[in-house]
């Protein structure tokens, strides 16, 4: 339901806006209600109508969608955990960052998988990555020494936190 037309610079229009605008109204659920910018009227509730607002606020939330996925990438790597502190993050989605200690491919067991320890070697290992067999096309040439890092969920097996590498995006080597 309209109340005021473009121009109208008098009467309520005026009073509330003091300046040239649109001034509508809008009927939900057979309910009027008014309200202007979050000021409430028993009965009614009125909202601005102009183009400049609806350009701003669309202009804006442009922006910050854009902003999100420029920041989204980089808030994830800068949330990295030590290999030591892994364990107290069991059940979690992080980025965890340690030195490799050691390396050991199970040839003769079931999914031939690669165990790459950090910080110690096995058995005392800190924190586990695991490869399975059938993985490690997609997760690319690991290095075998050196400092790594690996995102996903950390698991526990056997009292040890591990993530699952699965492919090349699941670990980075840090700068």
């Amino acid at each position: 339901m309209r109340l005021f037309g473009v121009g109208d610079e008098g009467g309520l229009e005026g009073w509330l806006l003091g300046r040239n605008h649109h001034l509508c109204a809008e009927e939900q659920n057979h309910n009027l209600w008014a309200e202007i910018r979050g000021v409430f009227f028993s009965g009614w509730k009125f909202r601005l109508c102009y183009d400049e607002v609806v350009f701003a606020e669309g202009l804006m939330r442009v922006f910050f969608c854009a902003l999100t996925l420029v920041i989204a990438p980089f808030a994830l790597l800068a949330q990295q955990i030590p290999a030591t502190d892994a364990a107290r993050h069991v059940g979690e989605n992080a980025t965890v960052c340690g030195t490799i200690a050691s390396e050991h491919t199970a040839t003769s067991s079931k999914g031939t998988p690669t165990f790459i320890n950090l910080d110690r070697p096995y058995p005392s290992q800190v924190f586990t990555l695991l490869i399975w067999g059938g993985d490690r096309d997609q997760v690319g040439e690991v290095p075998e020494t050196g400092k790594i890092c690996a995102i996903g969920v950390i698991t526990e097996y056997r009292g040890s936190p591990e993530i699952v590498l699965r492919d090349a995006k699941s670990w980075y080597i840090p700068k």
